[in-house]
């Protein structure tokens, strides 16, 4: 048949509002993905210099509580995907 212009129209019209209901989903997804990256490079430094300073500490309990709350905050610093995780 012949192709009717104001429907295709009407439909891209429909397809850039939702584009932009869907652009602005991504950049919070972005904003919350660099947040949850950086909360864990300083989760990560923290621990680095946390093992540096307990070395040749013998309270293997206070080791173990201390790495459960490492662990705690790590689940807590958000969603890590397979991309990030293989970085």
């Amino acid at each position: 048949g012949v192709p009717n212009h104001a429907l295709w129209k009407r439909f891209d019209e429909a397809c850039n509002e939702a584009h932009k209901v869907v652009e602005a989903w991504l950049e919070k997804v972005r904003a919350d993905a660099a947040e949850h990256r950086a909360l864990r490079v300083a989760l990560i430094e923290e621990v680095k210099a946390w093992a540096a300073e307990h070395a040749g500490a013998a309270d293997l309990k206070a080791h173990n509580r201390a790495l459960h709350q490492f662990a705690d905050r790590w689940r807590d610093a958000g969603h890590v995907g397979e991309k990030v995780f293989a970085e």
